[in-house]
């Protein structure tokens, strides 16, 4: 055995340097404890933007056939103005001419995309933005003027009403043969790419999962087909040339070809380069640790310069504290460093049952911050196919025996059984100066305060709300008072149908407190509640207006409030979250066009990104660090859509700060319009009172509520009586408390 496991080394090692064909990274081994550790890694640098006027909006970087890099940007004031910036060497900028798109024909269009085609011709998509708002594609042409092409698939309108609407390509390319490939994607359903020859004729297309990942060499195409395998496609033969296999994260992968015919994938996980002729992808920088792994961060453009060791330059656009902005706001190099670690010196864990944004957008930052630590992100439902209850089994058994993450984000995990059993390390030293300071929400302080220490906290609250009018308002989730309010009007059904497991989902956290009494299960309580529930069941499954769709299974989805208001419907009652200002723009269309109140539940809210720290975690210093940098203002002011921040500043300058959404609209069946507008300052005020006044936690332990919910199921859908339900739910929770 250890033979072979010395042969299988001995392989790694060959393949290693084999796959220096993409990156010539030398390091030296060593271990981690020892006197000569590992070097050699790529570091993240920023690229200092150029000066812009205001309102000036980058819209692409390009490698020119110099191998340099070039900044397009444009600026639509009275006329619209387009401009170039060159990247020099020591990473200044040079503003250059860009006379062939400057003039009286362009000054009312804006740049939609721009490209230096196959053919060795730069080609650049504007829209016009007066008239017929159509697209046109403009060639440099060899005396440095700039030709409009008369391309037919760009004229060919569909009426909607009073106006004409045109297809608008997103991305533009041109193969080495002239022809074009466009996104011309039209919906979200639509996943193709369109090749066109020089008139604007559709000749081929191509089926990908994401139209906007595309690169081209020659006259083959390298995309992502719907299997999620990288290919290259070649336009001449219609066929694929290659089949990349590629083993990282696909799914909001960039694609981008070298001159030599390597390609180059950019997404979350890093930059992988594959090397055509070794038929071989490696990860030449890891994007964990920076800003590739941020999910405020979006991919836009990369150039690569070669040497030695390559150099990636990446060009982003970033999330904005309220929505996210257009064009791009950021640059960035990634240097090989030969004396860097490559094995940072520190190591700690994070450990979540569900993927969070936050705390991913945390663990970038804070290692950009810190190099010589590296934080892993283990995520147990990002595997296919896994159970909670086999995921939740498994961490026990690692925490129970002194072992497991050392951060855990506790949300969906036993809490309470963390605990009782010494799992959890109070962090009362963290939480309690930013509590008496004023600096953390003090209204959630005692929900997460057991016999005087702190073992969690959220990083994240949404509030759960009922929508309606004043009557059903003010039952405030009571579900007597619902079943009375059901009663009195002939059983009318209320809300939109919706599966007895989201009513179960959703009112368990809500009504736990008196099911579930000192530790043991209440079952007069139980059943009340479940005879109740039964009867408001009853009453929805009534409505035919719209199905019940199974995998709905969130009664407070943020969707629900525009889903309601577009549906044109009777029902009286409505149950939402809000997590940011934006979402309370469905609100107020609600307001306005329905004459609908709303009120938060029993002055609840719904915590996220729960963090709490194993006591056995080998690196406490270091996580406790990290848990302190979760609750600061540069990591509470960000908006990843999942929450509000808990810190009283971030909150304030979330509801103080302008944002670019100002409105939404949709229609319903009949065509009316439904539409809601940013909250006005009172409302504002209004609402950062409700979530200050919000003290009680609605904490999800699915675990204990799988238990209950997979038993009602079967009582609310009428395929079991109320005695053998509970008694079968009084069993389980039974078993359940006594482990």
């Amino acid at each position: 055995m250890r033979k072979k496991f010395s042969i299988f080394i001995l392989l790694i090692v060959i393949l290693s340097m084999i796959l220096s064909a993409c990156s010539n990274s030398t390091q030296q081994s060593g271990d981690k404890k020892g006197k000569q550790k590992s070097k050699g890694r790529y570091i993240e640098h920023d690229i200092e933007m150029p000066k812009l006027e205001k309102d000036e909006t980058v819209v692409k970087i390009v490698e020119n056939k110099e191998h340099q890099l070039e900044l397009y940007t444009y600026i639509a004031k009275e006329t619209t103005k387009y401009n170039c910036y060159l990247l020099k060497e020591d990473d200044s900028w040079e503003k250059t001419s860009l006379d062939w798109l400057n003039n009286s024909k362009t000054s009312e269009m804006i740049m939609v995309d721009i490209c230096l085609g196959q053919d060795g011709s730069y080609y650049a998509c504007l829209q016009n933005i007066s008239g017929e708002q159509k697209a046109n594609i403009i060639k440099k042409t060899n005396e440095g003027t700039g030709q409009f092409l008369d391309m037919a698939c760009l004229n060919e309108s569909t009426n909607v009403g009073e106006y004409n609407t045109y297809k608008i390509p997103s991305k533009i390319n041109v193969l080495k043969n002239g022809n074009f490939i466009f996104n011309m994607k039209e919906s979200a359903q639509d996943s193709s790419l369109v090749i066109f020859n020089q008139k604007g004729e559709k000749i081929d297309e191509v089926v990908t999962i994401n139209p906007n990942s595309f690169s081209v060499s020659g006259n083959c195409v390298y995309l992502i087909n719907q299997d999620k395998k990288v290919v290259s496609y070649n336009t001449e033969t219609k066929n694929n040339d290659q089949i990349l296999d590629f083993d990282g994260v696909i799914d909001s992968l960039q694609l981008f070809t070298k001159d030599n015919g390597n390609v180059i994938g950019v997404g979350p996980d890093g930059i992988h380069c594959y090397s055509k002729d070794l038929s071989l992808w490696e990860k030449v920088v890891e994007g964990s640790s920076n800003s590739l792994g941020m999910p405020s961060m979006d991919v836009k453009g990369t150039v690569v310069k070669d040497g030695e060791q390559d150099v990636y330059y990446v060009a982003f656009s970033e999330v904005a504290l309220l929505g996210i902005q257009d064009g791009i706001q950021k640059i960035k190099k990634y240097v090989y460093d030969k004396d860097a670690s490559s094995i940072p010196e520190k190591e700690i864990t994070v450990f979540s049952m569900e993927e969070n944004k936050t705390i991913r957008q945390a663990i970038a930052i804070y290692q950009t911050k810190n190099t010589d630590v590296k934080i892993n992100y283990v995520v147990a439902n990002s595997k296919e196919g896994g159970v909670d209850s086999d995921y939740i089994r498994t961490l026990n058994t690692e925490l129970f025996t002194g072992n497991g993450a050392d951060i855990l984000i506790l949300d969906g995990l036993p809490i309470d059984s963390y605990i009782e059993k010494g799992v959890l390390t109070d962090l009362s030293d963290i939480i309690n100066p930013l509590i008496d300071s004023g600096k953390l929400l003090s209204n959630l302080n005692d929900s997460f305060t057991k016999d005087g220490k702190k073992y969690q906290f959220p990083a994240r609250i949404s509030i759960p709300v009922v929508a309606g009018n004043d009557e059903i308002v003010n039952t405030n989730v009571n579900l007597q008072k619902i079943v009375d309010y059901i009663n009195k009007n002939n059983n009318a059904p209320i809300m939109k149908k919706i599966s007895s497991e989201a009513l179960l989902k959703g009112y368990m956290p809500l009504n736990i407190d008196t099911i579930l009494k000192d530790g043991s299960l209440d079952e007069k309580a139980l059943k009340n509640f479940l005879e109740n529930l039964k009867t408001l069941n009853d009453n929805i499954s009534k409505d035919n207006l719209c199905p019940v769709d199974e995998d709905d299974t969130d009664l407070y989805a943020v969707e629900n409030s525009r889903r309601f208001a577009s549906m044109g419907n009777p029902y009286t009652m409505l149950y939402t979250k809000v997590n940011s200002v934006e979402g309370m723009m469905s609100l107020n269309g609600l307001k306005q066009k329905q004459n609908m109140t709303y009120s938060s539940l029993n002055e609840s809210f719904i915590p996220s990104a729960m963090v709490g720290m194993n006591n056995s975690s080998k690196e406490a210093e270091t996580a406790k660090d990290f848990i302190k940098f979760l609750f600061s203002d540069e990591i509470q002011k960000l908006n990843m859509n999942d929450g509000f921040p808990v810190l009283e500043s971030s909150l304030k300058q979330w509801f103080q700060e302008e944002s670019k959404m100002m409105s939404f609209g949709t229609w319903d069946d009949d065509d009316n319009l439904i539409n809601g507008e940013m909250p006005n300052e009172e409302e504002k005020v209004k609402f950062l009172t409700l979530i200050k006044k919000c003290k009680k936690s609605v904490v999800k332990n699915e675990a204990l509520y799988k238990l209950i919910i997979d038993s009602a199921r079967s009582y609310l859908d009428g395929e079991k009586n109320i005695d053998q339900t509970v008694a079968d739910i009084s069993q389980k929770v039974t078993v359940y408390l006594t482990e």
